[in-house]
């Protein structure tokens, strides 16, 4: 729960429904961090009803709960989210290659707050032949102080790409894993489809981790959630 003198954060949204995407999410586990999970033209139609459960059960959070930048700004008509078609090529398994010595790295927030967090490791993947990487966080003791406990284990990916500041809102987006595991050779599923906006992407409100120039991909993630306001 936030203290009164804070700003809101993109933080809360993940508090609220990080474990709904963490449980769909665990149903794509694959074989290797070097292929895609689903590489096949068509999307599988389990895929397809999984992914529209979770897309109804957001729509749910935003429309009804008292913590949504909807209902805690009122100035911001919801009007529902929108998102790219479905794309089984953009789901990776990956594992988690730690850093030795995790380091406290400042981001900044939209708001030109700087933020502690911890730089923990990256996820590699390949996509069109071509290798990528992308950093993971976890947040720092200074966040967790802020935030409270039950976030210790949680990972997080923040990127741009190609669609940021077009289809995609300006800042970038989130994608959400599941939580860190103790098994090194867990295969986490990064999956691009659930690819979201963090709260500031509705409510001039909130304030979110704006993505580090090593995040940012070079090709378009035609996947996830798209711009909320034209």
């Amino acid at each position: 729960m936030l203290f009164n003198n804070q700003l809101p954060t993109a933080d809360f949204r993940l508090q609220t429904i990080h474990y709904l995407i963490a449980i769909i999410a665990a149903l794509f586990f694959s074989s290797c961090s070097k292929k895609h999970l689903d590489t096949s033209p068509s999307v599988p139609s389990d895929f397809i009803s999984k992914l529209e459960t979770h897309r109804a059960e957001v729509d749910s959070v935003m429309h009804f709960a008292p913590d949504s930048p909807f209902n805690r700004d009122t100035t911001v008509a919801y009007h529902g989210l929108n998102y790219f078609p479905p794309n089984a090529e953009l789901r990776f398994g990956c594992v988690l290659h730690r850093y030795p010595i995790p380091t406290p790295t400042a981001v900044v927030g939209t708001k030109g707050e700087i933020r502690s967090e911890m730089k923990y490791g990256y996820f590699a993947f390949t996509y069109r032949e071509k290798n990528y990487r992308l950093t993971v966080y976890k947040m720092s003791d200074q966040e967790l102080r802020k935030h409270g406990s039950g976030l210790e284990d949680y990972l997080m990916v923040w990127f741009t790409d190609s669609t940021t500041g077009r289809e995609t809102y300006p800042v970038g987006r989130y994608v959400d894993v599941e939580r860190e595991s103790p098994d090194p050779n867990f295969l986490y599923t990064l999956d691009f489809n659930y690819a979201y906006n963090p709260y500031c992407a509705y409510s001039a409100n909130y304030s979110c981790a704006v993505p580090t120039k090593e995040n940012a991909l070079p090709f378009p993630v035609y996947a996830g959630e798209k711009k909320y306001h034209n």
